[in-house]
């Protein structure tokens, strides 16, 4: 009878134990989703981010050639028409 006794105190506490194991791999789990939505919402923020610089540089190349492009008619107005040099030419 004490080795029934024994047994089941035996039993009990195994059956602690793996409620307690089984409840920690349930807290981890739920905090790994938790961290899989974060990474989730950090994506997409990155991604945006760079979605808008790359259409930022987009316009700005597209201005800066459009700058380009009068400043090129109106130094060569202004070499046909007076004594103005072109910059980089002597």
């Amino acid at each position: 009878m004490d080795l029934t006794i024994a047994a089941a105190g035996l039993s009990l506490s195994l059956l602690a134990s793996l409620w307690k194991a089984f409840s920690v791999i349930g807290t981890l789990e739920k905090q790994l989703l938790k961290l899989d939505h974060q990474i989730d919402r950090v994506e997409l923020v990155v991604n945006g981010v760079r979605e808008r610089m790359e259409h930022i540089n987009t316009r700005i190349s597209s201005i800066q050639r459009e700058q380009q492009a009068t400043l090129d008619d109106l130094e060569a107005y202004l070499h046909k028409n007076t004594s103005y040099e072109r910059r980089g030419h002597s």
